[in-house]
This record gives structure tokens, C-alpha cells and sequence, in this order.
């Protein structure tokens, strides 16, 4: 599976050990997202190759990202314009 989209260039996502952020530097907004949340926008946005990185502090095994839910998430930050589907 390859990404399905791309951030804008005024758009940052970070992963951190329990949440996810994404940061619109435009209108400063910052919306968080959950583990799950994160780990779909992650796969969406650099492919499933890249793994959590933090997976070593939490000791989880890391499943796949759900299709669905990433699919969601970038239809909806698309309409913000925080991502572009590719």
C-alpha cells in the first residue's frame, strides 16, 4: 500500500507516545488525534512502512492501521485543507 495523500505544506503532524497532533499553521489550530487516529494518518500520509515511533516505549505490538478510518480522516482534513489526497 502506498500513501494516499500528502500534508500541505502548512500543515505539521506529529506522533507522540499517546496522541497524535496535527498543527495548522495558518489559523494555529491544533487538532489532536487518538493512537488509533494517528497511526491511520501516519499510514495514509507516509505508507505502512513507517512504524509508530514511540511502539518501543509503549511495548505494544502495532496492528495495522484501519483502511476505513484513514480513508475518514483524510477526506476530512482534505475539506480543511490540511491534506491532499494523491
Amino acid at each position: 500500500m502506498t500513501p494516499t495523500a500528502r500534508l500541505s505544506e502548512h500543515a505539521v503532524f506529529r506522533e507522540l507516545p499517546f496522541c497524535g497532533v496535527l498543527l495548522d499553521t495558518r489559523t494555529f489550530r491544533v487538532y489532536k488525534l487518538s493512537q488509533r487516529a494517528a497511526a491511520a494518518l501516519r499510514t495514509a500520509t507516509c505508507g505502512p512502512s513507517e512504524g509508530n515511533p514511540y511502539g518501543h516505549v509503549l511495548g505494544s505490538a502495532e496492528g495495522v492501521a484501519d483502511p476505513e478510518l484513514a480513508a475518514h480522516l483524510v477526506a476530512r482534513f482534505a475539506a480543511l485543507g490540511l491534506v491532499r489526497e494523491t
